[in-house]
């Protein structure tokens, strides 16, 4: 087996409760990121 048991059950998951800091970090869209995904909008989206 790949994963134990403990392992797969907390597999996609933080392992502890996550600060308000990281969570901005995780999505924090920059300049370079925004200007990138401007070329995917569409008018309905």
């Amino acid at each position: 087996m790949f994963l134990h048991n403990e392992q797969a059950a907390r597999y996609g998951s933080y392992y502890a409760d996550i600060r308000p800091k990281q969570a901005d970090l995780f999505f924090c869209l920059r300049t370079r990121g925004i200007c990138y995904l401007a070329d995917f909008r569409r008018p309905y989206t």
